[in-house]
């Protein structure tokens, strides 16, 4: 979660998984600064998930597209949109219907265990890793920069529910804070003490989330006052999310040498998630995701056209 960074990036990465791949694309876009794009590409080049490549020699001008570390990420894509349909669709202009291709029914995607077949809920995954990511100390000074939270922006797209979730949970420190109290960390101390994260700002993101409807707060002691934090239902859907970006971490971020995995610990194996079909049961491709609306339809052909032509070159 943390190498992924803020909200900024997570809508970069979403333009790219719709076929965006050149400058001037992704600031019209987006309605961002040319420095902050500029600085958040160069940022994802940087760590291997965007790749920075030639289109045209006078002058000189660069595309941007998803290496394969950066395609990985769909799941995660995949997931943040089935949240924010459930959780914000109200927000929405228009819900956009997905179905699974293999069986023909709505989209809807969970996680299962591939060493037991069950399925994986909040709090079963235990990371047994021991090793600091290998990416760590290269973005931790990119990640202070951006620590203050600032609210993801409109967008006039109606196809658009990543922004509204970005709202909701669209920094590394919300994440991981809902992260830990999903896995029975409730109080503040506790919560700061697990995150070595800084009071105010864990003031500030607890504030927040339990403003988006995302935490609940419940005195525990009256003098001083003192509270204690659960997950909202919302919150407890979003262990999908956390799940997808821990297996992608796993499979990315560590040396492949290590003995880094994820437990499960309803049948003590390696977990190695898979993200199914709730209907069939099959493992979810980005290629069977159908849309029903024509503008989704044209935006993931055109993404589709871009991993062809970037792996042909």
């Amino acid at each position: 979660m943390a190498v992924l960074g803020d909200d900024w990036t997570f809508l970069i990465l979403r333009q790219a998984f719709w076929g965006v791949t050149r400058f001037e694309n992704f600031l019209s876009n987006l309605a961002v600064s040319r420095a902050r794009l500029s600085d958040r590409l160069k940022y994802l080049t940087g760590i291997g998930v965007m790749e920075r490549r030639p289109y045209q020699t006078r002058p000189e001008r660069f595309e941007y597209v998803l290496s394969e570390m950066g395609l990985d990420l769909f799941e995660m894509a995949l997931l943040i949109h089935q949240w924010a349909d459930r959780w914000r669709g109200d927000q929405l202009d228009s819900n956009i219907e997905k179905r699974h291709r293999p069986c023909g029914a709505h989209l809807s995607m969970g996680f299962q265990c591939a060493s037991c077949d069950e399925p994986i809920a909040p709090g079963t995954i235990v990371e047994d890793t021991g090793y600091r990511c290998r990416l760590v100390d290269r973005i931790d000074g990119l990640l202070h920069r951006w620590q203050r939270r600032k609210a993801a922006p409109k967008h006039s797209s109606s196809f658009d529910p990543v922004s509204y979730a970005l709202e909701a949970f669209g920094d590394r420190w919300s994440l991981l804070i809902i992260d830990a109290i999903l896995s029975g960390i409730h109080r503040f101390d506790d919560i700061q003490r697990r995150l070595d994260v800084a009071r105010n700002i864990l003031t500030n993101r607890l504030v927040h989330l339990e403003s988006e409807g995302l935490v609940t707060k419940n005195a525990y002691q009256d003098a001083p006052p003192r509270y204690d934090y659960h997950p909202a239902p919302p919150a407890r859907d979003l262990h999908d999310v956390l799940t997808a970006t821990r297996a992608w971490g796993l499979r990315w971020l560590y040396p492949s040498d290590t003995d880094a995995k994820l437990v499960h610990r309803y049948c003590g194996q390696a977990a190695r998630p898979k993200l199914v079909c709730t209907s069939c049961a099959r493992p979810i491709l980005w290629e069977d995701v159908d849309y029903a609306d024509p503008e989704m339809k044209e935006a993931k052909a055109k993404m589709m056209a871009t991993v062809i032509n970037a792996g042909g070159s």
